[in-house]
């Protein structure tokens, strides 16, 4: 029936029917599209696909045999809109994850992935069971401490020792929650890290097939044959270190940053000090603002005051040039002080940026290194 289908059809469409040139569906074709239509079950859709046809071609006049053969032309016309209509895709494709059917991972890249999920979770489990022992030890600590007191119940510092243990038994219920919360998201963060390798791989090895190599790192664009080999040899076991070396380090940073929101929201609020905490945080703010504020005055007070009027109308930026010196020399004297507090912050902060940047700078430098060496790339740069 479908084979018979498709040969009436393109029989219609494209075998002529006369000596004239006639356009498709033209009258002398009314027979047979009744025919291949007489009994289509797509005709209690007439009204959609009439208003589909109006306003797919808006400018087309209806031809004159339509009148007689609507039914069967719109049909046909909803057949053609459902094999040429594109599926929606699933909503993991459209934001997540969208696979090529022509490309297929190696099985070292598969066995790779699996590795590196099963000696995550083997590295978890004896991260866990080191913790759980680290606890035992802390809890028979404690109840050594509470037998120590109730012994010596009658001592001068009794209540200091009493509130060391209360404080243990907090840091101790506090670690092992933010402890058992974090361990889920290091490892869901590895885990994603796994699934992001292999993106990257499969964008890396397309872009490689395609000819492009400029974002491969100027170390690595040339490598001979014997280090591109034992690159190829050591690559999965060093992506599975670095996974596991990944997972340690974020587990730390995430469980000390979770303690420290505990220890400075969260208990507060419990304990009944919400609005301690609230007055003290407001300070920090409150002092954070007046430093800001203090920079941006400076540089307010140095634009209208102590800089020489514009040379020019059409001129962005008054000149370098100093205006009332006198008054500009007492300002700096006054904020002297506060300028060295400030630039002791900037000078950590600065410490900290550098070993961002510290990278970004040699990356620059060995650009410019190339460009002064072969000027005639500048001009395959991509504009700014």
């Amino acid at each position: 029936m479908g084979s018979r289908f498709v040969v009436m059809f393109m029989h219609i469409t494209m075998c002529p029917h006369g000596q004239e040139e006639t356009s498709f569906l033209d009258a002398h074709q009314t027979q047979y599209v009744q025919q291949l239509m007489r009994k289509s079950p797509l005709q209690s859709n007439i009204r959609d696909e009439k208003d589909v046809f109006h306003k797919t071609f808006p400018n087309h006049k209806s031809p004159s045999f339509l009148i007689s053969i609507e039914t069967p032309f719109l049909c046909v016309v909803h057949v053609f809109f459902l094999i040429n209509r594109q599926p929606e895709k699933p909503w993991f494709q459209r934001k997540v994850y969208e696979w090529d059917p022509y490309f297929q991972f190696p099985s070292r890249m598969i066995c790779m992935a699996v590795l590196a999920i099963i000696c995550l979770y083997m590295f978890v489990v004896m991260e866990h069971y080191i913790y759980m022992q680290v606890s035992r030890a802390l809890e028979t600590l404690e109840l050594d401490l509470e037998t120590l007191i109730s012994s010596t119940n009658t001592s001068s510092n009794a209540s200091e020792v009493i509130a060391s243990v209360q404080h243990l038994k907090e840091f101790i219920a506090t670690t092992e929650g933010v402890w058992i919360f974090t361990t889920f998201t290091a490892s869901l963060t590895c885990v994603s890290y796994v699934f992001h390798i292999l993106a990257c791989y499969r964008k890396h090895m397309k872009r490689l097939w395609a000819g492009q190599k400029e974002f491969l790192p100027l170390v690595f664009s040339k490598l001979s044959s014997s280090q591109s080999v034992a690159s190829i040899a050591r690559y999965s076991g060093w992506q599975i270190a670095y996974i596991l070396w990944g997972y340690l380090i974020i587990h730390m940073v995430q469980c000390l940053l979770g303690v420290m929101i505990m220890y400075s929201f969260v208990l507060p609020i419990m304990n009944g000090q919400g609005i301690k905490m609230t007055k003290s945080w407001g300070m920090v703010i409150f002092t954070l603002s007046i430093v800001m504020g203090l920079m941006l005055l400076q540089i307010r007070t140095a634009s209208i005051f102590f800089l020489q009027p514009k040379i020019l109308l059409n001129d962005k930026e008054k000149p370098l040039a100093l205006d009332n010196r006198k008054v500009f020399h007492n300002f700096n004297y006054f904020l002297f002080f506060y300028n060295v507090m400030l630039g002791l912050s900037a000078c950590l902060f600065r410490l900290l940026c550098n070993f961002r940047v510290s990278n970004k700078a040699r990356t620059r430098w060995l650009l410019l290194y190339t460009l002064l060496n072969n000027p005639s790339l500048s001009a395959l740069r991509k504009p700014k």
